[in-house]
């Protein structure tokens, strides 16, 4: 599969949560822990957990987390997830040859994020991600080539859907019959819905 770095994002404020986002429950883990597991059982190299907000609150869930985990701060998080995005890439390995993009509030099955890196690595494309019912989904799966220009993304030209937009026709859709990859959990209500599919998934 090659060397693939991923960036889980877990820095921001989780302001309409009112709580880490990071730190719910998900399967008997912390979602951050699950986030993970999934991204090591899917084959990825190293993993960069970029925090924020809640930096000392992730520390003492991860501190004793097992395998390859560089966790960096970001202390302007504040400015918008751009910075996020950024100060990751600056602590990827020179010798990763793919990037897989991930927020700490969207969980992902290790077979779904598989699946995603094998249609990568056997394609053409610049960019690989998931979609439901024509709608584009996360996690984002991004070439090497492609990183010095990420590594200049700011929020004012639209972050890193920026660079998704000028590839449209470097780009690998893998489409899902699973709403898993539309969920971004923002809300109370947001993470309540999540579980529910979830729990559909593990019933299946």
């Amino acid at each position: 599969m090659g060397n693939v770095s991923g960036i889980l994002l877990a820095a921001g404020e989780s302001s309409r949560m009112h709580t880490p986002k990071g730190l719910l429950d998900w399967g008997g883990h912390t979602l951050i822990e699950s986030q993970i597991s999934s991204l090591q059982d899917a084959g990825v190299s190293e993993i960069i957990v970029v925090l924020g907000h809640y930096v000392s609150e992730f520390l003492s869930v991860l501190n004793n987390h097992s395998g390859k985990l560089h966790i960096i701060e970001n202390p302007d998080y504040w400015r918008g997830k751009t910075t996020s995005i950024i100060k990751g890439l600056e602590n990827v390995s020179v010798d990763a040859d793919t990037l897989i993009l991930l927020a700490v509030d969207q969980p992902r099955p290790s077979n779904l994020i598989r699946d995603l890196l094998n249609l990568h690595r056997n394609s053409e494309a610049m960019i690989t991600h998931p979609s439901y019912q024509g709608r584009g989904g996360h996690p984002l799966i991004f070439d090497k080539i492609l990183f010095e220009e990420i590594s200049k993304i700011d929020e004012k030209s639209h972050g890193i859907r920026s660079v998704v937009k000028k590839y449209l026709h470097r780009i690998n859709v893998m489409k899902v019959d699973d709403p898993i990859v539309r969920v971004d959990i923002n809300t109370p209500e947001d993470y309540l819905y999540a579980l529910s599919i979830q729990e559909r998934n593990i019933g299946a």
